[in-house]
């Protein structure tokens, strides 16, 4: 089983980007070094809300993120999805081709190199910005309103099972690691 582990800004990224526009899909790029056993995301790049499917600016945007990472030794790990629809949370059509595209490049680029996708969980992300807006939620889990997916030996996007978030310890809820690290924002 592969591990994946993300910094903290890599994780909150993502999440304000589908916060602050929470009525679009929203996408993006994750930066950070891949293994055979591991992926290491230390950055994430916020790249579209609304209109994702855009092949020019996608084109433009990956050939700058392309020379970001050559800058700091870093290089493309994965994709961030968070669909429109608030009761849709699977792999949309559009976050599949273009985690198997970001995939297919790696693997040009280095056999061994390892991708994941990560799709924001809409109902679970929901849940946590009610709950920091003055809700209460005794249904919240240990979730962070997400998903992160390895590409399986099959080609199948699979769940990983092995995810850290580096600052989260077992004390801590979902809830309060976000405040936490969102106040420092």
């Amino acid at each position: 089983q592969m591990a994946v582990n993300v910094e903290v800004d890599a994780y909150l990224f993502p999440m304000l980007h589908a916060l602050k526009y929470s009525q679009y899909a929203v996408n993006g790029v994750l930066l950070g070094t891949s293994k055979q056993e591991s992926v290491e995301i230390v950055q994430a790049i916020p790249l579209m809300h609304r209109d994702l499917c855009l092949s020019p600016m996608l084109d433009a945007a990956f050939a700058l993120i392309d020379e970001h990472c050559k800058a700091k030794s870093l290089q493309i790990v994965g994709y961030y999805h968070a669909n429109a629809q608030h009761n849709s949370n699977g792999i949309s059509p559009t976050a599949r081709r273009i985690a198997d595209k970001i995939n297919e490049t790696m693997k040009e680029r280095d056999a061994k190199a390892r991708t994941c996708l990560m799709m924001i969980d809409n109902n679970e992300f929901e849940k946590l910005a009610a709950y920091l807006v003055g809700g209460t939620s005794a249904e919240m889990k240990k979730t962070f309103g997400l998903t992160i997916y390895t590409k399986a030996d099959n080609g199948d996007w699979k769940s990983a099972s092995d995810v850290n978030i580096k600052g989260f310890g077992d004390e801590s809820t979902p809830v309060m690691f976000f405040v936490e690290h969102v106040a420092v924002c």
